[in-house]
């Protein structure tokens, strides 16, 4: 898989994470969600394992603003019937202090349009419980794909129709 090298949005730039940015990236994770729930601490006893299966590959992402790590994302790309190929987003979190700052959506964004810039037709994301999520994704486009509405997907078909 091949991603751009980095891409600036605003005061913020998007690149490929690597094993350097491991510890940074686990702590960033383990604050955007206890700053909720705690969910990384509590329920997440294999998330070393699972992070470095995603910078290993390739698939993580991540937003900085000078050397703080403020975002992150997980993702992977897989084969689909129906649409050829599919690029599920797997997991993805911002600094509390960074929410509500376009940090997600720029993430989101970026992996969105490297996918459909690579032939990538549909964009799948599960929000696990978390409505807030649910609800900022049904606003950037995402609609339910199963009867389960922790499951959505965008058609990035579409985007070359919105273009025109």
């Amino acid at each position: 898989m091949m991603w751009a090298e980095r891409q600036y949005i605003m005061k913020y730039s998007i690149r490929l994470a690597v094993k350097d940015d491991y510890d940074k990236i686990v702590g960033l994770y383990e604050k955007a969600f206890e700053h909720g729930e705690g969910l990384v601490a509590k329920y997440y006893t294999g998330f070393n394992e699972y992070l470095s299966f995603f910078v290993n590959r390739n698939n993580a992402f991540i937003v900085e603003e000078d050397d703080t790590i403020c975002g992150a994302v997980l993702v992977h790309e897989t084969p689909d019937m129906f649409c050829g190929r599919l690029l599920y987003i797997e997991f993805l979190a911002v600094l509390p202090d960074y929410q509500n700052k376009g940090v997600g959506r720029a993430l989101i964004e970026y992996v969105c349009g490297e996918a459909h810039r690579r032939g990538i037709t549909e964009v799948s994301i599960r929000t696990a419980c978390y409505k807030d999520a649910y609800l900022i994704y049904r606003h950037m486009g995402f609609r339910d794909s199963q009867s389960d509405c922790r499951f959505l997907t965008m058609n990035l078909k579409k985007i070359d129709t919105d273009v025109d």
